[in-house]
């Protein structure tokens, strides 16, 4: 049932226009509180975004289904990345009584600006691939969401070009512990981005991400 909420039931291989999106999502447990959703505007812009709930288990996996459905509600009458991020929060911080909260990345593709548009929410700075280059992306974090109604969140922007892939991630990835109960790392993984090419698919990264976290 949770894997029916994202896009591809967790394996997700898509093209859209000229973009290539993979995703996959593999509960830490039976399930789990991260996500990931797109959806293509009417305009032709892309929308992306991946989540991450503070806890495991059931109650993340019920702050999940509530963050998934508010997400497809209001991305269709959005009137911009932060009322859309701004609205969540409101309404995730209201009976809140639990205390959990989500960390939120969201991002817009526009095809023909060669734009990305952008609002983290405590997330995980999302990193750009380029040819044997890797650059993370420089925002001032708002808030997660769920923990202060009222809060503001910037949005920002940068040239996106076609050469240049988008990984975002959970520190699902940074924080899987080996059998030494040491972290993977942030800095594990763009030591592993830097030996792309511009050429690499973001099938090729997406895949080797988990099999060098896995070994």
């Amino acid at each position: 049932i949770q894997m029916g909420m994202v896009p591809g039931h967790g394996e997700l291989d898509i093209q859209i226009n000229h973009y290539k999106i993979f995703a996959r999502l593999y509960p830490a447990k039976a399930v789990g509180g991260d996500l990931y959703l797109f959806f293509k505007l009417p305009d032709g812009r892309l929308f992306i975004a991946v989540g991450d709930v503070s806890d495991k288990g059931i109650p993340a996996a019920l702050f999940m289904s509530r963050m998934v459905s508010l997400t497809n509600l209001l991305v269709p009458k959005m009137a911009s990345l932060t009322s859309l991020v701004s609205e969540l929060n409101d309404v995730l911080a209201e009976e809140n009584d639990a205390n959990m909260f989500i960390t939120f990345f969201c991002a817009i593709v526009d095809p023909e600006q060669a734009n990305l548009h952008y609002v983290c929410a405590g997330h995980n700075p999302p990193v750009i691939v380029g040819d044997s280059v890797v650059n993370i992306l420089e925002f001032e974090a708002g808030l997660p969401l769920g923990i202060m109604p009222g809060f503001g969140y910037e949005q920002f922007t940068r040239s996106f070009s076609k050469h240049e892939k988008l990984v975002i991630y959970s520190d699902g990835i940074t924080e899987a512990l080996d059998e030494n109960e040491q972290d993977y790392t942030e800095q594990r993984l763009l030591d592993l981005l830097s030996n792309f090419e511009g050429s690499a698919s973001a099938e090729e990264i997406g895949q080797s991400i988990f099999e060098n976290v896995q070994n």
